[in-house]
């Protein structure tokens, strides 16, 4: 079978549904039976998995971080007990599981958007367009085995307005985004995306020390421990600039930034090692200082995330170091 990509981009559909509304799927299923009754029906029960055969990577010496791996597995929703086979992708130190069968809560198979994002179990969710492209590059690609039912199935992404979100199909030959987007009246098939924290250990050849990296959600490689150069766990700005080995690189305010939206499996895996402030490679405007970035905790649900200090640090303070694959 030849697996091609078509491929059409967010910003050309758009522009041919600007100024009116997508016309309706032909292949659209309107039965009154796949009909969801319900959101919350689907979302409100507890969930637990059960995923076979599928590799963390965390003993994996680092060696490609481009490469798509995908492996298959097994789960288990316990709402049901309704068994899917899946897919583990995993590319750039970026990991997401994917169901490889349409979600079939109870008896249903069809649900209108507000009902398929809150269907799929505890811990997955359902896949944006970003999500939708890397699938489809992969099966296209011939890296991943078809194996989920033809038909149009639901994205997360929104359309140009508030009537509308993002459909993809699968037909035999390719997968791809529908020419119009779909009302969220409608009944389409669900697949679930499940994101987690795909790390490898490098090796720094220059003392021997390993450390944990990953791609918390932001396409770069990081560190995800303290960088500890022949047990100097804290550096001046200049140090800093310098010191991380061969192939990496103290981040600057653009990849700082870029972790604002970071996956959620990654902030433990982020901040357990923290010390305090990290430097940026980002100098401030008084050029005897740089700036510093830190994690910090909201205080209304402990939420985890990047930001700014108050204030610029002298460079010849001494802070904390994470290093960023070139």
């Amino acid at each position: 079978m030849i697996l091609f990509a078509s491929l059409l981009s967010f910003g050309l559909i758009s522009c041919e549904n600007k100024g009116s509304g997508p016309e309706k799927p032909d292949d659209v299923n309107s039965s009154s039976e796949n009909q969801t009754q319900s959101s919350s029906s689907s979302a409100g029960e507890s969930s637990s998995s059960k995923i076979e055969n599928i590799s963390s990577g965390e003993n994996a010496e680092s060696s490609s971080s481009v490469s798509v791996v995908s492996t298959t597995g097994i789960f288990t929703d316990s709402r049901d007990g309704r068994e899917y086979k899946t897919y583990s992708l995993k590319k750039n130190g970026s990991g997401i599981i994917w169901f490889a069968e349409k979600l079939a809560f109870g008896s249903q198979t069809g649900f209108d958007y507000s009902a398929a994002t809150q269907a799929c179990p505890s811990d997955f969710r359902l896949p944006n367009d970003n999500d939708w492209s890397l699938f489809a590059d992969e099966w296209n690609s011939g890296n991943i085995t078809p194996e989920s039912s033809d038909g149009l199935y639901w994205s997360a992404t929104k359309g140009t307005t508030t009537s509308y979100a993002s459909i993809w199909r699968i037909t035999g030959e390719s997968i791809e985004m529908f020419a119009n987007y779909g009302y969220l009246s409608d009944p389409y098939s669900v697949l679930c995306v499940k994101d987690f924290a795909d790390t490898e250990i490098f090796t720094d050849s220059r003392d021997g020390k390993k450390y944990k990296t990953g791609n918390p959600g932001n396409g770069t490689v990081w560190f995800l421990q303290e960088l500890n150069f022949n047990d100097q766990q804290e550096f001046t700005w200049n140090e800093a600039t310098e010191a991380c080995p061969a192939g990496w690189h103290l981040p600057d305010d653009s990849e700082w930034k870029s972790l604002l939206n970071w996956k959620t499996p990654f902030r433990k895996e982020f901040t357990e090692t923290s010390r305090g402030n990290w430097w940026s490679s980002s100098e401030n405007e008084n050029l005897n200082y740089a700036h510093l970035w830190r994690v910090r905790t909201s205080g209304i649900d402990d939420t985890q995330y990047v930001d700014y200090t108050e204030y610029a640090g002298k460079k010849t303070d001494k802070n904390s170091v994470r290093c960023v694959k070139d």
